[in-house]
C-alpha cells in the first residue's frame, strides 16, 4: 500500500466486513469458512520406495541364460557372461546401469535407466542396447514382499504380448532377475531370460 492511502484502505476493510441491517445499523458479517488444507506428504513418505534398487548399486558379474526361441515351446538355452556397473542418479530417485557382454561372438552393450515416481511410488525401467540405440517401452511396477514385479505390453513377431520382469533373492552380494512373455493376457508365462548376479565390488 502506498503512503497516503492508509485511511482508504481501512475504510474498505470496514465496509467489506460489515452488513447493513434495517434502520441503517451495521453488523459484522459472518466469517467466511475456508476448507482445511490437506497436508502434503512428508519428504520421507513421498520417497518411500525410492531406495528399492540400492542393493544393486556397484559392480556385478552376471551369468545369463537365454532361451533361443521365444513363445515356440523351445527348451534350448544359451549361456553367457556379462558385467553390470550401476550408479545412483537424481538424488536417489533413480539409477543407471551399463551392461556389457559378448553374445554370439559379438560385443553387446546395454543400459537400463530406472526412475522412481514419488507420486505413484512406482518404478519405470527403460532399456536400450547397441543393436538399436532406442529406449524400449518402460517396464512399470514396484517391490512388495521381497520381490519386484514390472510389466508392459508390446508387440513381438506381429502379436501383442505382455512382458514381465521379476527381481528376487536380493542381498548385498547377489540377486536374481528374469524376463517372461505371455501371449494369453497374463494367464501363463514363459520365462525366456534369467540373470544371476554376483557382486564384484
Amino acid at each position: 500500500m502506498r503512503p497516503g492511502n492508509r485511511a482508504l484502505g481501512c475504510a474498505c476493510m470496514i465496509t467489506a466486513t460489515m452488513l447493513a441491517l434495517p434502520g441503517g445499523r451495521l453488523q459484522a458479517a459472518p466469517p467466511v469458512s475456508t476448507p482445511t488444507p490437506v497436508p502434503a506428504p512428508s519428504a520421507p513418505e513421498a520417497k518411500k520406495g525410492a531406495r528399492d534398487f540400492d542393493f544393486f548399486l556397484g559392480e556385478w558379474k552376471t551369468h545369463n541364460r537365454r532361451l533361443k526361441e521365444r513363445l515356440k515351446g523351445s527348451h534350448e538355452w544359451e549361456e553367457f557372461e556379462a558385467t553390470d556397473s550401476v550408479i545412483p542418479i537424481l538424488d536417489g530417485l533413480g539409477d543407471f546401469d551399463q551392461y556389457k557382454a559378448t553374445f554370439h561372438g559379438k560385443k553387446l552393450e546395454g543400459m537400463t535407466l530406472r526412475l522412481f515416481d514419488p507420486a505413484t511410488r512406482e518404478w519405470s525401467l527403460y532399456w536400450a542396447d547397441s543393436r538399436q540405440g532406442v529406449l524400449q517401452t518402460p517396464m512399470v511396477g514396484h517391490f512388495a514382499g521381497g520381490k519386484g514385479e514390472f510389466f508392459d505390453e508390446e508387440e513381438f513377431e506381429g502379436k501383442k504380448i505382455k512382458v514381465r520382469f521379476l527381481w528376487t533373492d536380493m542381498t548385498q552380494n547377489s540377486a536374481h532377475w528374469e524376463q517372461a512373455f505371455s501371449a494369453d493376457g497374463g494367464k501363463s508365462w514363459e520365462t525366456n531370460w534369467t540373470m544371476d548376479m554376483t557382486r564384484l565390488k
